[in-house]
C-alpha cells in the first residue's frame, strides 16, 4: 500500500537561494553573487559569480533579448549545468485566486509543519 500524504509547511530561508528567486525578487538574490556584463555575447547577458563557496550556485548566465529575460544557465557546485530557455512567454497575465488553491485528493492525510531554527537561541 503506499503512502499518501502532503505535508504543508512555511517558506524557509533556502528558497532564497534559488534561481526562482532571481525571477521574483532579484535583488535579495544577487546579493550573494558578483555580477558581471558579458561584453564579448552577441546579446545582453549578466554572469553572476558566487561570492563565497558556500553558494549553491558556482555561477549564473542570465541572457536578455529586447529586454526581456531569454536564457538562463545555472551552474551548480559539482560543475553541472543547467540551461533554460525561455519562450512564448505571457507578461502580467492575470491568474485567477483559485489556481494557488490546493484541496487535497479524498483519503490523503495532510500534515501541517512548522519551521523553527534553533541554531542561534541559547
Amino acid at each position: 500500500m503506499d503512502l499518501e500524504q502532503i505535508t504543508i509547511k512555511p517558506q524557509t530561508k533556502e528558497l532564497a537561494n534559488t534561481p526562482a528567486m532571481i525571477l521574483s525578487n532579484p535583488i535579495i538574490f544577487i546579493q550573494n553573487y558578483f555580477v558581471t556584463l558579458n561584453k564579448e555575447a552577441y546579446q545582453e547577458e549578466y554572469i553572476l559569480t558566487a561570492k563565497t563557496d558556500t553558494a549553491a550556485y558556482n555561477k549564473i548566465l542570465l541572457g536578455f533579448k529586447e529586454t526581456r529575460l531569454a536564457t538562463m544557465v545555472i551552474e551548480d557546485s559539482f560543475g553541472q549545468e543547467t540551461e533554460l530557455d525561455f519562450t512564448n512567454i505571457q507578461y502580467n497575465k492575470k491568474i485567477p485566486e483559485s489556481v494557488f488553491n490546493f484541496t487535497p485528493p479524498e483519503g490523503v492525510d495532510v500534515i501541517r509543519s512548522t519551521v523553527e531554527n534553533n541554531a542561534h537561541k541559547k
